[in-house]
């Protein structure tokens, strides 16, 4: 079975008509790595410098990676796969998602735009620090945002790398699944084992 090939690059699916807007939607790996790192480095370091002790790091930043796998499922599954009834709803989440299964494997629609994810970043770590304080909120962001991290960076290479070892090779084919036989199953990308627990996973 051949799950590779569907709209491959050829031009982008247009987004807006505003040449700005349209640009803001193109993010290619080198640069999302470029700017992603460093935050998410600082942050460590931050919480590193800020945590009352190691141990207090190491679990906060634990429980914010296991969030971000359950928080990454929910919003696939239950946002960015909605079933929208009006037009306004239909294009929201075609603008959100749509689009990356109509041409799945652009190299610069793979990953999360940085006019949302920054700005989203913001208002969540505004949001954990204020509940949690500076020395809790920094360790359980640390984590969370490690795990996006590592969530764009699967979802871009299940679309554009090669498989070399047998781990990657089931992530990529639990993904790619998605895409090319049911949209509805296989929403986990990090722990493709969410699936199974939430009875989405694809059957072979």
């Amino acid at each position: 079975m051949n799950i590779q090939k569907k709209n491959n690059v050829c031009s982008p699916v247009r987004l807006f008509d505003n040449p700005w807007l349209e640009r803001l939607t193109f993010i290619s790996f080198t640069t999302f790595l470029a700017v992603w790192l460093p935050i998410v480095l600082t942050v460590c370091i931050g919480a590193i410098w800020h945590a009352r002790s190691m141990s207090s790091f190491i679990a906060l930043g634990l429980l914010g990676l296991m969030t971000w796998f359950l928080f990454e499922y929910c919003v696939h599954r239950f946002l960015f796969h909605f079933k929208a009834r009006t037009p306004k709803g239909k294009t929201f989440i075609f603008l959100v998602h749509g689009n990356h299964h109509a041409q799945p494997n652009h190299p610069l629609r793979s990953l999360m735009p940085f006019g949302a994810s920054l700005p989203l970043a913001v208002v969540l770590g505004a949001l954990v620090v204020g509940a949690a304080g500076l020395e809790h909120g920094l360790d359980f962001l640390s984590g969370f945002l490690a795990g996006y991290v590592c969530y764009d960076v699967t979802h871009y290479a299940c679309h554009h790398f090669k498989a070399q070892n047998k781990i990657f090779m089931m992530i990529k084919r639990h993904h790619l699944l998605h895409h090319y036989q049911d949209p509805d199953m296989n929403h986990a990308i990090s722990l493709p084992i969410l699936d199974k627990i939430f009875f989405t996973l694809h059957k072979k």
